[in-house]
């Protein structure tokens, strides 16, 4: 995310119970990420001042009214912009409005579709799923919306460390293959630690009696 930015991500969502409590969520898990590490960061959870802050649209219009300047402003000002993607949420008119006012605002938008509940075809609006389907495969063009998809259904984010660093890093832009990369190597050295912490017990269980002979 450039300097430029003042927001780490638009969260745009229906205001039903459960789909507010999938952004909410989310806003506590980018607004708490460190960037080196992709790990929550400590000091900001005890200041109480977000290091990545979002923008949560926490406003209701009907189908016909326009999008108030703060959230444009918002929008505009936003590096990426994240819908909470569920049946309910799926034709929502100020979402669709949303998603449509951030892509004319942005050259190279950012959007994450999170799957908050429901499969992916029956949540993720028309608008992004055609962009998912128009890119894959295909090398990214300057103009192209980048949509990524995250699954968040079923606390799903409480147990895959990257379904998790899929949104955090690329609300923090990171691309996907950097975010998931920085989550495959502290695995990779998590299990290198434990099979030497396994290699050492075993190698002085095996070598104590062999002490206790020589005294």
């Amino acid at each position: 995310m450039t300097t430029d930015y003042k927001y780490a991500a638009f969260i745009s969502y229906k205001h039903l119970p459960q789909d507010a409590s999938a952004a909410r969520r989310v806003q506590f898990l980018i607004e708490n990420c460190s960037r080196p590490s992709l790990l929550a960061d400590r000091k900001s959870l005890f200041t109480g001042v977000p290091k990545n802050p979002c923008f949560p649209s926490e406003y209701e219009y009907s189908g016909s009214d326009p999008l108030s300047e703060n959230i444009v402003e918002a929008l505009a000002q936003a590096s990426t912009l994240v819908v909470i993607c569920s049946p309910d949420a799926k034709e929502d008119a100020r979402i669709l409005r949303e998603i449509e006012t951030y892509i004319d605002l942005h050259e190279s938008a950012r959007i994450i579709a999170f799957v908050s509940a429901g499969d992916p075809e029956d949540c993720i609006p028309d608008i992004l799923l055609s962009k998912i389907s128009a890119t894959e495969g295909k090398a990214m063009q300057v103009d192209q919306p980048e949509v990524i998809v995250v699954d968040g259904r079923d606390g799903l984010l409480n147990r895959d460390c990257e379904e998790k660093s899929k949104l955090t890093g690329f609300a923090l832009g990171y691309s996907v293959e950097e975010s998931l990369g920085k989550v495959r190597m502290n695995k990779r050295i998590n299990t290198a630690m434990l099979v030497t912490v396994v290699i050492l017990v075993v190698a002085t269980f095996l070598t104590l009696p062999l002490y206790r002979f020589m005294i």
